[in-house]
């Protein structure tokens, strides 16, 4: 089932429901949701006064129900009204919940809700234990108490969760909401998920934090589960997980730099994650559903959908190679198969449905009508029919996409065909449909979404009842819109009422309520039937109109009682008019109120549903008594005999005629799965049983044409080769390398492979007989620089080749900076850095990135990544300022900080040396020699000047002549630079300016300067000024494959400020998943529901083996 549908059904379970009521009082099922998730928008207007309203409809009341009497004297339901008591106007959301299991307790939550992202800034709780008939407010609560959400037991409904996000408080109430306990919480109450059978147990979930904790205590005591999960986490299957305290989560791995499936059980977090070998995944495509676990891994080519079965190790998932789809929406899992809907590159979505295991998929219906949002996701106009394993219902676009019409299966999709159109309506009258192939065209989740049009209604309890929305014709149409019931499941239908109808199932199928949607809701009568649509009898609940926002009744649809939310008038207080219908149907049905029906496939005869014949008890239609609540529909099942309707094509064959033949781009003559040399493995004739069908045979022929044939496995060409390294594409001389390869098709066993390190001097070749000598091996370099390895299978079918390119370059040991001492406003500050490292040769350390941070950037900053080592900067303040700097290569990094004061005021003398002093010994031009002939002049000035080293910056201009700016540092006494400036120039030109060096360092004893001259602002500006190179297109077009590598070592270190990191943005357009989200207790109204949303991207792989 949907993601949506899903939901549904455990909210259902919960007794919860979402209602939308928006401001004109437009039905509220204008939404993607089933109809019982709906939030409630109100009017904000003022309120009229409760006494008045209340007595306003006591009298509306008893006029509607004197004309009642008048109009007949047949069994009327009776009705009770209750207004919410000192509501507040500004509340424009209510969520109402039923806490079900023979109890008679109800909630209502309204508050005042900005948007699905915004915050929620005023709320009330409400309590009624008469099922509805009044409400109080819930006063034991503190009165700073702001409730968000609530979060309800599945396993006992008196226990709920109430959260306040505002003050971080948990609300815990063990008996309904009659006393509280509380606890404050060190994380953001955002989503609580409990344990599906464990009724203490809980986890908690912060979105801002991507913190996940665990409570076994109903949320009194919490403990921290992982720092590093993202929303996809799950609670262990029952029946599927050994152990039911495991927990299975998308984690954030820093050391392999992205995201990893984890399984732990509690109470401590113990690994027990399966497949360590999946490696990481991409971000948001956890999908764990029944049997299932879904992910989507991404390469450099291409990105596919990987699936673990009952908890075995990932295997990738396969398509027909003529679709190949980029988006999934995971439609359903029941009965140990995969319904999947596929978006296509083209727009187009189609259906698939799986094998047992989930890994190969054959074709379906092709042109599904979808709703596609802005946020890349999409939902396939479908429906599964609730109480009728394998009925779903779609909506198909033509081939030429200008029409929709409406398409029903009963076999899980393996046959698709028109809904016959009515013959007549509910009281017999003839129906005729002169348009050209007429049948019967449904509205669905769009025309709910774009226009209001209620959607399918179809229960659990009630198998074979279906009210839809439609129209008779040769194509969907928004413009008309009937109410149309069906009694089989679907095969055969009548119209009940033209126009658009609010319907609700009640009694396990006992009663059926429908209301016509009018001109801004003014409604004050309901239509209802006993009769399963063969009678409808009208009712008026109030004399005057009524506001009508939804029509809402307990799930599980056991009782006899609807509610109508609304209003008397538009701006009034919510009035809830109860409507029971207990008077109608007052006597319990007995043994002989009841028959027996079995439902049907039309395509299919003697009565059988996927290989199975099954007869329910259900109440006789014109029988008008009730089924009470604690009726068990009596259920018996009959296995039927295989015949080819049970059998649909396997994958990689297609539908020639009666037979199914191998499509042009399969092999048959290769095993789909891996088949050892030596093994058996099931070959298929081209027929696989449909993974849901329980029929059986053991007939010969029939054996023979449809079921596969054990033969031995045959040596097969090697396909999918790939090779990684344990250090992630680069390596540190020296040091040993250990490189994995994978195979993913072809035979190994009698394979030769043979490793190449064609980069290396010796030019190494190695060979193996058998994948498992080869899968692994070992290798040190000595040679830095670009290396490639190549491995090449072959075996008697024929080879297959794969190469990885790597670096191998040393670590960086430490970086030497060459910093002013004090820096000046508006003047431009350069930086010099040197590598330290095991070499002194600079391209040992292949393409090495820095990172700066100055200490003066805005909050949103992003820190300056430069290829260069040498970076200047313009500061606009005078202050002192936090610098860093981190060099990274492939193999490592090294972080270094430092304070720079920068000054209003500087002073600066520029000095000139005699040419004869250009002897200087220059080993090397390096920022560290030059840096140590800056500290010589230095100290040597300091001598001179009579004053300390921290006063003087000196920064060398240029060797020939020699020439060097001497800047005078701010002191206490700001003229005291000026005079020591005059002082300098003075002595100058008196030729006293002698200094002394290290001759065994710079080959000179004394130079002498032979001119100086104050200069006020060397290079003034006014913003930042960067020789630094940035990383853009150009640079990595240029060295597109270094800049991959280097990438991914920052995905692994940089994780802090000084860390730079590229990470995929949540719900970004990449790597995302859409599929049956067991959120069962996400708050619908809030920003998290649109990560139920997602969608899993793969991409096309022309290279596919297996397409």
């Amino acid at each position: 089932m949907t993601t949506f549908t899903k939901y549904v059904l455990l909210l259902l379970s919960c007794g919860c429901f979402l209602c939308q009521f928006t401001v004109e009082g437009k039905v509220f099922s204008r939404s993607l949701f089933a109809k019982e998730h709906q939030h409630i928008s109100l009017d904000a207007g003022d309120h009229e006064d409760t006494e008045f309203a209340l007595g306003s409809l006591n009298k509306k009341i008893q006029e509607a129900t004197e004309q009642n009497r008048k109009r007949r004297s047949a069994k009327q339901p009776s009705i009770t009204r209750a207004i919410l008591p000192d509501s507040d106007r500004r509340h424009n959301e209510a969520i109402v919940h039923w806490s079900g299991k023979n109890s008679t307790t109800m909630f209502i939550l309204t508050r005042q809700h900005f948007g699905l992202d915004g915050d929620v800034t005023s709320s009330s709780l409400y309590r009624s234990t008469n099922y509805g008939s009044s409400f109080e407010r819930v006063t034991s609560l503190p009165k700073d108490a702001l409730i968000h959400y609530f979060f309800v037991c599945p396993n006992n409904a008196n226990q709920l969760l109430f959260t306040d996000r505002a003050n971080k408080t948990l609300y815990i109430t063990t008996d309904e909401a009659k006393t509280f306990s509380s606890t404050e919480l060190d994380f953001s109450p955002d989503r609580f998920v409990f344990h599906p059978s464990l009724e203490n147990t809980v986890l908690g979930y912060a979105y801002d934090t991507q913190s996940l904790y665990a409570s076994d205590d109903l949320g009194l005591t919490w403990t921290l589960v992982n720092k590093f999960v993202n929303s996809r986490f799950y609670w262990a299957v029952n029946g599927v997980d050994k152990d039911p305290s495991v927990i299975h989560m998308e984690v954030q791995d820093a050391s392999l730099g992205g995201y990893v499936y984890v399984a732990c059980a509690q109470p401590y977090c113990k690994d027990v994650t399966v497949d360590k070998s999946l490696g990481t995944i991409d971000y948001d495509t956890l999908l764990l559903s029944d049997e299932y676990i879904f992910v989507q891994k991404t390469t450099q080519f291409a990105s596919h959908l990987y699936v673990s079965f009952r908890r075995s190790k990932f295997q990738r998932a396969y398509f027909p190679r003529k679709y190949h789809p980029k988006d999934f929406s995971i439609v359903s899992t029941d009965d140990q198969q995969v319904f999947i809907a596929g978006n296509h590159r083209s727009g187009v979505v189609n259906l698939y449905v799986s094998d047992t295991t989930g890994h190969f998929y054959v074709s379906s219906l092709e042109r599904v009508l979808a709703l596609k949002l802005n946020d890349g996701t999409f939902h396939a106009d479908l429906y599964e029919v609730r109480g009728m394993k394998g009925t779903y219902i779609v909506n198909q676009q033509t081939r030429t996409q200008k029409h929709i019409r409406t398409l029903i299966t009963f076999d899980q999709g393996g046959v698709w065909s028109p809904i016959p159109a009515p013959q007549k309506d509910y009281k017999g009258n003839k129906l005729e449909c002169k348009q050209v192939n007429c049948s019967l065209h449904l509205h669905m989740k769009l025309s709910s979404f774009y226009f209001g049009i209620p959607i399918i209604l179809s229960e659990d309890n009630a198998p074979g009842l279906i009210m839809a929305q439609g129209v008779m014709g040769s194509f969907l149409t928004p413009h008309k819109s009937s109410l149309f019931l069906s009694r089989d499941g679907g095969i055969s239908w009548t119209l009940q009422f033209d126009g658009n109808h609010t319907h609700n199932i009640l009694d396990q199928g006992g009663a059926m309520v429908a209301i016509k949607e009018q001109t801004h809701n003014l409604v004050n009568t309901i239509l209802y039937s006993c009769t399963e649509g063969a009678t409808w009898q009208k009712y008026t609940f109030t004399a005057g109109n009524f506001f009508v926002d939804g029509v809402l009744n307990e799930p599980g649809i056991n009782t006899l009682i609807v509610s109508i939310f609304g209003r008397l008038a538009k701006n009034a207080s919510w009035t809830i008019i109860k409507v029971d219908f207990s008077t109608v149907l007052s006597s319990q049905c007995g043994l002989g109120d009841y028959e027996n029906w079995t439902p049907t496939d039309q395509h299919v005869s003697g009565k059988c549903i996927l290989g199975q014949k099954l007869t329910y008890k259900r109440r006789r239609q014109m029988t008008e008594c009730c089924n009470g609540k604690d009726y068990e529909k009596a259920v018996s099942t009959t296995l039927c005999t295989c015949t080819k309707d049970d059998y649909v094509c396997d994958y990689g064959y297609e539908q020639q005629g009666s037979k199914c033949v191998a499509a042009k781009w399969f092999d048959a003559s290769v095993p789909l799965v891996n088949c050892p040399e030596g093994k058996s493995y099931n070959k298929t004739k081209g027929y696989r049983k449909v993974a849901a069908d329980k029929c059986i045979t053991d007939k010969k022929d029939f054996v023979k044409t449809y079921r596969p044939t054990t033969v031995k496995c045959p040596v097969v060409k090697p396909g999918g080769l790939d090779v990684t390294m344990s250090s992630k594409q680069a390596a540190v001389p020296k040091k040993p390398v250990v490189f994995h390869l994978t195979q993913e098709t072809g035979s190994k066993i009698s394979t030769n492979y043979r490793w190449d390190f064609s980069s290396e001097i010796t030019n190494d070749k190695v060979s193996f007989k058998g994948f498992e000598k080869a899968r692994n091996f070992t290798k040190s370099f000595e040679n830095r620089g670009l290396h490639t390895v190549t491995v090449t299978a072959k075996n008697s079918q024929g080879s297959a080749k794969t190469s990885l390119t790597f670096m191998v370059e040393d670590k960086i040991r430490g970086l030497y900076v060459v910093t002013p001492h004090g820096a000046q406003v508006n003047r431009k500050v350069e930086f010099d850095l040197e590598i330290i490292s095991d070499s002194y040769d600079a391209m040992g350390m292949g393409h090495v990135h820095f990172i700066w941070t100055f200490g003066d950037e805005s909050p949103s900053f992003k820190p300056l990544l430069t290829w260069e080592s040498h970076v200047t900067h313009v500061y606009t303040a005078a202050r002192n300022y936090s610098v860093s700097v981190e060099a990274v290569n492939g193999v490592s990094s090294y972080f270094w900080t430092f304070t720079l004061p920068v000054y209003e005021k500087l002073v600066t003398v520029q000095l000139v040396f005699a040419e004869d002093n250009d002897n200087v010994m220059v080993k090397e031009d390096t920022p560290m020699w030059r840096r140590m002939l800056d500290d010589a002049l230095r100290r040597a000035l300091a001598d001179r000047m009579f004053v300390s080293e921290q006063k003087l910056e000196v920064v060398t201009v240029r060797l020939s002549p020699l020439t060097v700016d001497v800047s005078i540092l701010p002191s206490s006494f700001n003229t005291q630079m000026s005079q020591l400036a005059a002082q300098l120039v003075a002595a100058t030109t008196s030729g006293s300016v002698v200094l002394t060096l290290d001759p065994r360092l710079f080959g000179i004893s004394n130079i002498t300067a032979v001119s100086a001259a104050i200069v006020s602002d060397l290079s003034p500006h006014k913003g930042r000024s960067y020789i630094a190179l940035y990383i853009c297109l150009p640079i990595l077009l240029i060295a597109v494959f270094i800049s991959v590598l280097i990438g991914i070592y920052y995905k692994k270190k940089l994780t802090s400020l000084r860390r730079y990191r590229i990470l995929g943005e949540p719900g970004g357009p990449d790597s995302l998943l859409d599929g049956t989200d067991d959120d069962d207790d996400d708050p619908l109204l809030d920003s998290e529901l649109s990560e139920t949303g997602h969608r899993l991207a793969l991409n096309e792989d022309t290279d596919d083996p297996l397409g």
